[in-house]
């Protein structure tokens, strides 16, 4: 289940315990819409701060990190290359000097051709790799 549908299934129960509430306490003295108030004010706490937890992958840092994670994973990349993520969506990447030109070419065109990246620093100045050797 995605964190989508879980969000809206979560919703939909609150509504539906709210009604409930919100019924009985017509129904009932003063004292139980006390309570309903405070349910109220645990549901609204709940929402703000579980909202935001739903919104994480709206960040461009974190869609650029999936991104680059992802075509490194590929690659199998670990051994030989290093990146850091800028807040604004954009990719610093280092590679090992020793990295076949090829593998650097086509693996620094998949990150620039990558949606969630907004633009790659590429380099080729890092540790030797004794994959390559």
């Amino acid at each position: 289940m995605d964190l989508g549908s879980l969000e809206n299934a979560s919703s939909a129960a609150i509504v539906s315990a709210c009604r409930v509430t919100v019924r009985r306490s017509n129904q009932m003295g003063a004292s139980v819409r006390n309570g309903a108030r405070s349910f109220f004010l645990a549901v609204l706490t709940c929402i703000g701060l579980c909202g935001p937890l739903s919104h994480a992958d709206d960040d461009p840092a974190s869609r650029a990190n999936a991104a680059v994670s992802n075509i490194l994973f590929d690659y199998d990349a670990d051994q030989f290359a290093s990146f850091a993520i800028r807040d604004d969506g954009f990719v610093d990447i280092t590679f090992a000097r020793n990295t076949p030109d090829v593998l650097y070419a086509e693996m620094i065109n998949k990150l620039r051709a990558h949606p969630d990246i907004k633009g790659v620093l590429p380099g080729k100045g890092g540790p030797v790799c004794s994959q390559f050797n």
